[in-house]
């Protein structure tokens, strides 16, 4: 994000002696696997358990009419229930579909899929290792974003 490479969030970065990592457009999935499948899951999960909450039993109110909102205990139980109903598969088909775990019948694949991969794993190795911690990163260069742009 262009916001995070002001002068501003740099020197903030720099003060509490952290090293920025940034990190390339288009490979999110390689890199937040759960944000594939398991965050939507959880999140819908947990709203049915606040929707169930405000549909059921007796609520207390403030002296002006406003309902109480939830206790932190409450809401910690319901975070507990959503993530119990949370499938495993639903967990490994987020790993597999970033190509993060294979089964048995993945891994005998073409060797065009390998070079691709291969691919994929040398380029993002090269991001990673282009910029040395004594440099500051100034955004992606108008040639970089115009191939970015490309694919």
């Amino acid at each position: 994000m262009r916001a995070h490479i002001t002068d501003s969030v740099k020197a903030a970065i720099k003060s509490t002696n952290s090293i920025p990592a940034v990190i390339p457009g288009g490979i999110t999935k390689y890199l937040q696997s759960l944000d594939i499948s398991v965050n939507w899951a959880f999140k819908v999960l947990l709203r049915r358990e606040w929707e169930d909450w405000m549909t059921s039993g007796e609520k207390s109110f403030t002296k002006t009419g406003r309902m109480r909102r939830a206790s932190f205990t409450q809401v910690c139980q319901w975070i507990l229930n959503a993530w119990s109903h949370v499938k495993t598969s639903t967990i490994t088909n987020g790993f597999r579909k970033a190509g993060l775990l294979l089964d048995e019948e993945d891994r005998v694949c073409s060797s065009e899929s390998d070079n691709e991969e291969a691919e994929v794993s040398d380029e993002i190795m090269r991001l990673f290792n282009s910029d040395t911690e004594e440099e500051d990163f100034d955004g992606f260069s108008a040639q970089e974003e115009d191939e970015e742009g490309d694919q």
